[in-house]
């Protein structure tokens, strides 16, 4: 009995960290991916306007 909760808390913690170690990924992803593509618009907003000028 212990033993089996002892297993299912060490379970719980590894998929705890996974689960974190997941979403710390998708943040940064996320982030990365957020700061490219506002850069990338900028630039391309700002050649648009100075084409249109």
């Amino acid at each position: 009995m212990i033993a089996g909760l002892l297993i299912g808390y060490g379970l719980f913690m590894a998929t705890s960290a996974d689960i974190l170690k997941l979403g710390i990924a998708l943040t940064l992803v996320g982030v990365s991916h957020g700061i490219l593509s506002l850069w990338g618009y900028r630039k391309f907003v700002g050649k648009g306007i100075l084409s249109i000028k």
